[in-house]
């Protein structure tokens, strides 16, 4: 070095001799206390003064890095194997899952609970790199619910393995360790800055809708009557709204729920006879049609604003596909395949489509086009809280994830980073449909049994008891409300003091009126 690099920053040792005669200079006109603190003071210093020689020989050579876990001690000893950046195709079945994203409960198992531990057991990725989702590069293009299963469904993960080692061979030995309702189909090497969720720039999903759903309210309630669900409905429905103002349960599902298993079986019975007929089917696809384009859904979620952008969603299809799906004898229920498509969906949102439509269809409110575009538009207005139903979670599943714009400008088969599709063209193709068909939506029908009904007849019988509002200006039966409306609405009215008395024989005139209700309540 020069002169005027030690002008700068002295050596480690000019600066601590400095420090140090400044040190003995001290001590011998201090007294004992002073002279513990200057001791102290020179232990400081002592350290200060070597901390250039160590910020150089860091920045030089990198901090040193020991072992400090027996995974760590067997992961130096080990030899690393390179990573691959992938995309895996799976489907499963998500009946005993609660949903797809790992939970911080053990005691609740999810499909990306059970992926991490077949990816370290199969060996294809560290177990150390497993602890932590980031380091081996994890993401998902979509989440399920509890119940909830795919057909199709991609992440993204850094395989480690050898370089004679295909894919083939990893999707092999993950289903090994995999669960028999969780496959693994194909694995896609992909570009370096792919991640699954910001790739994914649309999502088709599917719903399972019985043409039960589409019985009219007169249809079920004389179903209903027949198996003696209950005598007396407006006495329920009285019961209902004492029960919440003397401070009861919020939806006192004790009371309405249909409380015998036997007669719900018998219920499914006969609702697995029923058959649609094609207006009401058409009226149903008329509804589905007017939600494709961006619209405000505040109303088809939970807990949203309706001024927060993240109301808005954008759906590009959604339609009835393909014929009915019928598995069995005559006997047994028929199911429509409620398809649709959209840039991302937010909690309940499908469902609660669903069930506006149905309800929509089945009480003939959608005779036609303009009909139809009244009831959506009403229930999209920002200005209107509506509480909406929702049909139930099973027959609900993730169709695929779709990377339209990779696919387009980042694919390029010439570098081995082909296009994530799988179409009829692709080898795996069959394999996957089977998959669909044979697990997914049997396991949702239940091989045609009537038992697959049970949650949509419960689904009808409480829309019987509540009712169901398609418009901000529907009425809806007090049961409906919670139990501060009804407080409000039966409170007792104030009088004129000023009135002469002349109002039919001496009765006093009421000043006010009910205050408005406002809805809060879903419903059950």
């Amino acid at each position: 070095r020069d002169s005027s690099s030690y002008r700068l920053h002295p050596p480690p040792f000019l600066s601590f001799a400095r420090r140090w005669r400044n040190a003995k200079l001290l001590l011998a006109t201090c007294g004992r206390k002073a002279r513990d603190l200057m001791l102290v003071w020179m232990m400081l210093a002592l350290a200060r003064s070597f901390v250039p020689l160590r910020t150089v020989w860091m920045s030089r050579r990198g901090p040193p890095r020991l072992p400090r876990t027996a995974s760590d001690l067997r992961a130096r000893s080990e030899p690393r194997l390179p990573k691959r950046k992938v995309a895996l195709l799976l489907g499963y079945s998500g009946k005993k899952y609660w949903g797809f994203q790992l939970q911080n409960n053990d005691d609740y198992p999810t499909i990306e609970s059970e992926m991490i531990k077949a990816l370290a057991s199969s060996g294809v990725v560290s177990e150390r790199n497993t602890e932590k989702l980031h380091k081996c590069g994890w993401s998902r293009s979509a989440r399920t619910d509890k119940g909830v299963s795919a057909a199709r469904h991609v992440v993204t993960v850094k395989l480690e393995l050898a370089e004679d080692e295909g894919m083939d061979v990893a999707v092999a030995r993950l289903n090994e360790a995999l669960p028999a309702d969780i496959r693994v189909f194909d694995a896609v090497r992909v570009t370096k800055g792919f991640e699954a969720k910001k790739s994914c720039d649309r999502r088709r999903y599917t719903y399972l809708l019985p043409e039960c759903m589409l019985a009219s309210p007169a249809e079920a309630f004389e179903l209903f009557q027949k198996y003696g669900v209950v005598e007396d409905f407006a006495g329920l429905r009285r019961s209902i709204v004492e029960s919440k103002m003397r401070g009861g349960e919020t939806h006192t599902p004790s009371l309405w729920r249909i409380s015998s298993d036997e007669t719900r079986r018998a219920l499914a019975e006969e609702f697995a006879a029923y058959r649609a007929d094609s207006a009401t089917v058409e009226a149903l696809k008329r509804i589905l049609r007017q939600y494709v384009g961006t619209r405000n859904y505040h109303n088809f979620t939970a807990k949203m604003k309706a001024d927060s952008d993240a109301a808005k969603r954008y759906v590009l299809s959604f339609d009835v596909e393909g014929d009915v799906v019928h598995f069995g004898g005559g006997g047994n229920p028929r199911w429509l395949r409620l398809t649709v498509v959209g840039q991302s969906f937010m909690l309940h949102q499908i469902r609660k489509m669903v069930a506006v439509a149905a309800e929509a269809a089945r009480t003939h409110r959608a005779a036609d086009d303009v009909k139809a575009k009244a009831i959506v538009d009403g229930l999209c207005r920002r200005d209107d809280d509506v509480p909406l139903q929702l049909v139930p979670g099973d027959g609900l599943y993730l169709g695929e994830p779709i990377f339209h714009t990779y696919n387009q400008y980042k694919s390029d088969d010439a570098i081995d980073r082909p296009k994530l599709l799988w179409d009829e063209d692709h080898p795996k193709f069959h394999t996957i449909e089977a998959f669909r068909s044979d697990v997914v939506e049997r396991t949702i029908l239940k091989d045609g049994s009537p038992e697959a009904l049970l949650p949509f007849v419960d689904h009808l019988w409480q829309v019987t008891v509540f009712g169901f509002q398609l418009s901000p200006d529907d009425p809806i039966p007090e049961c409906n409300l919670d139990a501060a409306d009804l407080l409000r609405l039966s409170r007792p009215f104030d009088y004129d003091a000023n009135d002469d008395g002349n109002n039919g024989g001496g009765e006093k005139t009421r000043t006010n009126e009910p205050p408005e209700v406002t809805m809060e309540d879903d419903g059950g």
